[in-house]
């Protein structure tokens, strides 16, 4: 009985690691077209906790924080121009694959996209906000952008 147990086990695996399991519910109320749900006022208290828990321990902006702008804008600058650079990259190769596009002309033309949207990649990068960085502003929050901004494709309908 382990026997066959033990050699089925594999199988067994293999099985159900196809298996998906269900999303998990949202806790609010989702918004239903023609009603409008009032709001309970957490959304103000969680970004209320957020500002909170980002500034604890800060009572104000130091000599340290105004010598910290020159250097943190030396990383900013370039990291900014590269970080837009690469997402517009990537968002350039994605868009020839989008759903109503054939796959094909997608992998055909995965070049010129790459190219069109790395040098769009690259003007949104050096025209995006924060144009300096600040003694007040957040550098690790600002670091995460250029990625995470997507770039506008001009071929996409928005």
């Amino acid at each position: 009985m382990t026997r066959r147990f033990l050699a089925l086990l594999p199988l067994l695996v293999l099985l159900l690691a196809g298996c998906a399991t269900a999303p998990a519910m949202p806790d609010h109320a989702t918004d239903v077209p023609g009603i409008v749900l009032q709001d309970d006022g957490t959304a103000a208290a969680e970004a209320e906790a957020e500002e909170r828990a980002a500034t604890r321990g800060r009572r104000g902006v130091g000599i340290g924080d105004y010598a910290l702008t020159v250097p943190k804008n030396l990383v900013w600058w370039p990291w900014k121009i590269i970080g837009g650079g690469g997402r517009g990259f990537v968002d350039g190769i994605g868009a020839g694959f989008d759903d109503n596009r054939m796959p094909i002309l997608g992998l055909l033309f995965s070049p010129v996209n790459a190219a069109i949207g790395l040098v769009t990649g690259l003007g949104v990068g050096v025209v995006s906000e924060p144009g300096v960085i600040g003694p007040r502003t957040p550098f690790g929050r600002t670091m995460g952008i250029p990625t995470q901004r997507p770039t506008p494709i001009w071929w996409l309908p928005q």
